[in-house]
């Protein structure tokens, strides 16, 4: 059995057993490099996302942008992709390890390059980046914009409800919450 093979045994073993730890993603980072070794791509890529996604933080990774694909690793490209959930779920943990200007320079990025995301899935974004900044004003006035065209979408409009109440905007927010209701009345989000 060669090194590579070794070492990757021992850190799938601490890999388990230090999740939740603050050496986590340095486990994920030497499994990775261990996978790469190996000619490993799925796995490879598999470990890279998940650092990407849950600790963009981590320094080793901390000059990362949401391109993960060209992104270097070791002195070469990741040439590994990711979906919107996984750039979504990126831009949540940016805010929770308190890098919310980072956060909302990607969600900025995103909104420039009009990549796989709609403009409406990029303002929900920002509306979320807003809330989680105790801004609710802010993300009210983005979600505004959109009444005309989504006031039929009841999961639109139970969202907007909430945004409305956490702005202090009550009868917008149960004016919300009623039209949702009125557009189907027995659907279990209506209750």
């Amino acid at each position: 059995m060669n090194f590579n093979n070794k070492a990757k045994k021992i850190l799938e073993k601490l890999e388990k057993n230090q999740r939740g730890q603050e050496s986590y993603p340095r486990v994920l980072y030497e499994l990775a490099l261990t996978e790469r070794n190996l000619n490993k791509n799925s796995k490879f890529c598999k470990h890279i996302t998940k650092l990407f996604e849950k600790y963009p933080q981590f320094e080793r990774i901390s000059g990362w942008n949401l391109n993960l694909e060209k992104n270097a690793f070791e002195g070469r490209p990741t040439n590994c992709s990711v979906n919107r959930e996984s750039k979504k779920t990126r831009i949540r943990y940016l805010q929770l390890a308190g890098l919310s200007e980072r956060a909302k320079k990607e969600i900025d990025l995103l909104k420039e390059s009009k990549s796989d995301f709609s403009d409406f899935d990029l303002d929900k974004l920002e509306v979320t980046y807003w809330l989680s900044e105790g801004e609710p004003e802010k993300a009210l006035q983005i979600l505004l914009k959109y009444y005309k065209s989504k006031k039929t979408d009841s999961e639109y409009l139970i969202n907007l409800g909430n945004v409305a109440s956490r702005a202090g905007e009550f009868s917008a927010a149960v004016g919300a919450y009623y039209q949702a209701y009125k557009l189907n009345p027995k659907n279990k989000l209506a209750k």
